[in-house]
């Protein structure tokens, strides 16, 4: 079991992407300052995480989307509270985590969004 998360730092008005095999100590890592990319922007919100059989799964979903370089997308997927994935069928998976900081500024970039292929 691991995790693909999303957090984001109201202080710095950033998202940080990342995967893990333990989300608890990880974010607990983010807010403690031990994570050079995550120490200016504590406190760090958990916004989205998705559970996926392997670490390997979870860090080619990070990879894929810190390559949209799209913080539309990345909204999109928190508002929607889930990311579309094409395994042998499209499904869609996620866990409600809060709320958005964001409102209701974003129009349709789900549309672009596609399918992340394992």
């Amino acid at each position: 079991m691991a995790f693909f998360y999303i957090l984001y730092s109201q202080k710095l008005g950033r998202y940080y992407i990342g995967s893990t095999d333990d989300i608890e100590r990880r974010i607990s890592e983010h807010n403690r300052g031990q994570t050079i990319s995550t120490r200016n922007g504590v406190p760090w919100e958990l916004k989205f995480r998705l559970e996926v059989e392997s670490i390997d799964q979870a860090k080619q979903l990070e990879m894929k989307v810190k390559r949209w370089k799209s913080r539309k997308l990345i909204e999109q997927v928190i508002i929607d509270q889930r990311l579309r994935i094409e395994y042998s069928a499209p499904m869609y998976i996620g866990e409600v985590i809060g709320s958005s900081p964001i409102g209701s500024k974003i129009k349709n970039p789900v549309q672009k969004m596609g399918f992340l292929n394992f």
